[in-house]
């Protein structure tokens, strides 16, 4: 019942309350009723997928015309690919009974040739091997040197540059043989034949050996001596002055006598 002394609310929603609009403001929108997970969902509407479904397609075939077209350009040769394939076709291709022995006897003809010329060669060298030792042998061989005339051993002695090599049988009497000279060269004067007095021998000379050779002589001997021209050769004297002499170089050499 009510009562007379509170009166009642009106029923319904009035402006002010808790969620409801002011005086003077727009009512808010209603709200959509609750619906359940469960409850069936109504179709969305359809959407637009065509246009990249058609540009897919059209990029896939941009790209599958481009692969085409590189693999077209790897599989066609080129010129030089062509003539090297010509080439190559000619070289394999089977060579005739004829080909074959006109290229077996060009190449025996080159071998030979080959051997030929390395004959020479080896023939040259054993040639010149030879000559050197037959020059080795003659130095040894007292009959190979010349003996001359006083006159002939003159011109030598005057110009022993140019005599360079001659193999002679030179005399002489050792004039100095010291700590001065060294144990591998001497003086003495020499002539074309043996003297019977030492002042006869009137060529001054410097001859040259090894020292086993010249370890048995001494100044004031006599030698008989197998030699080979070396040139001139100058020295100091013991005035402070210098001269210039025949120079020899002796294979062998023969002590004589003593003054």
């Amino acid at each position: 019942m009510t009562n007379p002394f509170y009166p009642q609310r009106p029923q319904g929603s009035q402006p002010g309350q808790l969620g409801q609009p002011t005086a003077g403001q727009s009512p808010k929108p209603p709200k959509k009723p609750f619906t359940p997970p469960w409850a069936p969902r109504e179709p969305d509407a359809p959407k637009r997928n065509w246009p990249w479904i058609v540009g897919g397609i059209f990029a896939v075939l941009i790209l599958t015309l481009g692969v085409a077209a590189t693999v077209n350009d790897y599989d066609s040769p080129s010129a030089a690919d062509t003539a090297r394939n010509s080439t190559t076709a000619r070289l394999t291709r089977t060579m005739t009974p004829e080909e074959v022995a006109a290229r077996n006897a060009q190449q025996e003809q080159a071998r030979r040739q080959q051997e030929e010329q390395q004959a020479k060669r080896q023939a040259a060298i054993n040639a010149e091997k030879a000559r050197l030792a037959a020059i080795e042998a003659a130095k040894w061989d007292r009959a190979t040197y010349e003996t001359l005339s006083d006159r002939d051993f003159a011109l030598v002695m005057k110009n022993p540059d140019a005599n360079k090599g001659r193999k002679l049988v030179v005399y002489g009497h050792v004039t100095q043989f010291d700590s001065v000279t060294g144990p591998d060269r001497f003086r003495a004067d020499t002539m074309a034949a043996p003297q019977d007095y030492s002042f006869l021998y009137d060529n001054n000379t410097v001859v040259t050996g090894t020292v086993p050779l010249l370890t048995n002589v001494v100044s004031g001997d006599f030698v008989t001596m197998y030699v080979e021209v070396s040139g001139s050769h100058t020295y100091s004297t013991t005035l402070g002055g210098e001269t210039t002499v025949p120079k020899l170089n002796a294979l062998m050499l023969d002590v004589t006598g003593s003054s």
